[in-house]
């Protein structure tokens, strides 16, 4: 029997608690009714946990500000203090975020309940991108120190990598959970495995890199300061450049869920979308001071529906999660 789980359940051993607040009778049916209505409130909690998903994030270094754009183009402000010269962006799977400063070398992070805090202020010598493998562990892009740091959810760092960088500013990881860094000062795109082996993925000639992201095929795309975005194959060919109606320093590049590609424009203050590799169009330029790195809300995670032998655990607390979740949902909406 696997460690934790519980296959057989005696029912008649139960008894309900001396109160009045136990106004059913204890059997098998009794228990799982209560059960799948604890976990619908359960799975309601976790929702709403999360910030509105598909909304677009921008960090603006012009401004110390970062701001939230929905589907429509409206722009929010997202209410975070302590921000420097903020760049990198990044939420992990439970919908925190996370922002680097390089001005005073921190990472800030934005809890779901709205609460600023000081995740990193060690290890940290301008840093840049921010991408979060799949176990939560943070990388960061330190372009002074020619170097990626590794965080710990809880904070702990750790280096990473520290050679065939030279000016690392963008990283993202491909499916395989190998990590990639623009060199800005090499021009090219290194590539570590996730014991933090390095090798060069695109030899130089890469005029200026700046950022880079992977749609769901595989094909990377990379942002250039000499107003460009370059695409290039999971083998790493191509070079292939995309149609752009800007010219004005194309920087943070992200996808939507529906594989649509933004970026972020630094000297313009605007933000592209790119409807296919050949057509592109103006999302918004409204709220925007020097935008650098850009970022999506991250998918609501999927609520396991509970083994049996978590029925009865469930059960216990479902008299509370009702209010749970309300309580949950007030607080949210005030955040928003």
């Amino acid at each position: 029997m696997p460690p934790g789980r519980i296959e057989a359940v005696a029912f008649r051993k139960l008894r309900p608690p001396p109160t009045a607040d136990w106004p059913f009778p204890v059997n098998e049916q009794s228990i799982r009714k209560l059960a799948a209505t604890a976990a619908t409130a359960f799975s309601m909690y976790a929702v709403q946990s999360q910030a509105a998903v598909g909304d677009l994030y921008v960090t603006n270094s012009g401004n110390d500000t970062v701001v939230r754009i929905t589907p429509s183009g409206t722009v929010l402000p997202v209410p975070m203090v302590g921000l420097s010269q903020p760049h990198g962006i990044a939420f992990d799977r439970s919908g925190n975020l996370f922002v680097s400063n390089i001005g005073d070398n921190t990472i800030l992070k934005l809890s779901i309940d709205g609460v600023t805090s000081v995740f990193a202020s060690t290890g940290l010598d301008g840093p840049r991108g921010l991408a979060f493998d799949s176990s939560g562990n943070l990388y960061v892009a330190n372009a002074n120190s020619n170097s990626i740091e590794r965080f710990a959810p809880d904070g702990t760092g750790s280096l990473f990598a520290s050679t065939n960088l030279d000016f690392p500013r963008g990283i993202a990881f491909n499916a395989a959970g190998d990590l990639f860094v623009v060199n800005s000062g090499s021009q090219n795109v290194v590539r570590f495995t996730p014991a933090g082996v390095g090798s060069i993925f695109i030899p130089g000639g890469i005029s200026y890199p700046l950022s880079l992201a992977f749609d769901t095929a595989g094909n990377l795309f990379v942002s250039r300061q000499l107003d460009e975005i370059d695409r290039f194959t999971p083998s790493g060919l191509g070079g292939f450049p995309l149609p752009t109606n800007n010219s004005h320093m194309p920087y943070g590049l992200a996808f939507d869920s529906a594989g649509v590609l933004y970026a972020g424009y630094r000297v313009s203050g605007t933000v592209e979308r790119f409807t296919s590799p050949r057509s592109s169009s103006v999302f918004d330029t409204t709220g925007l001071s020097v935008p650098t790195f850009i970022a999506f809300e991250g998918v609501t995670l999927p609520v396991p529906e509970p083994s049996t032998g978590a029925l009865i655990a469930i059960a216990m607390v479902g008299w509370s999660g009702n209010r749970r979740v309300i309580r949950r949902r007030q607080s949210r909406q005030s955040f928003v």
